[in-house]
């Protein structure tokens, strides 16, 4: 399921998230990544020194093709059980389950944590590349940190293509 169309997933939901931060790279869109990245990354540094990092980690990186995999949501940080998981497909064009999934993912009690793998084609030095990168979307609320209650992002650590990892 294509994430660079962010129009076809809903506002509210981790997936949407997710394809917020791939669209914005796929548009070369700095500001609009920074958006997408959870609330905790975003504190750590200005806005400007923020971006400045999206730009030195993704801006030599043309973003062709991003798709999600796979997709494991309501899994809390601190140890307890799983307690919900639905397919994107089913959320997808359906209002109702999809109000039905973000209610159930905001009134949980605890502190979520969802893991997407996602399939991604990009040119790198005028090499095409393609790379699954394994990602942690967080639910966090400014000024009370991970919080079932906030808005989720991306950590932009984690969506590092491996060509960027290596040392050349």
């Amino acid at each position: 399921m294509s994430l660079l169309n962010n129009k076809k997933w809903i506002k509210g939901t981790p997936e949407r998230a997710i394809s917020d931060f791939f669209f914005a790279w796929s548009l070369r869109d700095f500001d609009a990544m920074y958006r997408a990245t959870v609330y905790s990354w975003r504190k750590k540094q200005s806005k400007n020194e923020a971006v400045k990092y999206l730009k030195a980690w993704y801006g030599g990186l043309r973003l062709r093709e991003a798709v999600l995999i796979n997709l494991e949501t309501g899994r809390e940080l601190h140890g307890k059980e799983d307690i919900y998981a639905v397919y994107p497909e089913d959320v997808i064009g359906n209002r109702e389950l999809a109000d039905e999934y973000i209610s159930k993912l905001k009134s949980l009690e605890g502190r979520f944590l969802v893991k997407a793998k996602v399939k991604i084609v990009f040119k790198y030095r005028g090499r095409r590349i393609t790379d699954v990168l394994s990602l942690s979307i967080i639910c966090e609320q400014e000024g009370l940190g991970i919080d079932p209650g906030g808005d989720w992002g991306v950590y932009p650590a984690m969506a590092i293509p491996t060509v960027t990892k290596e040392k050349k």
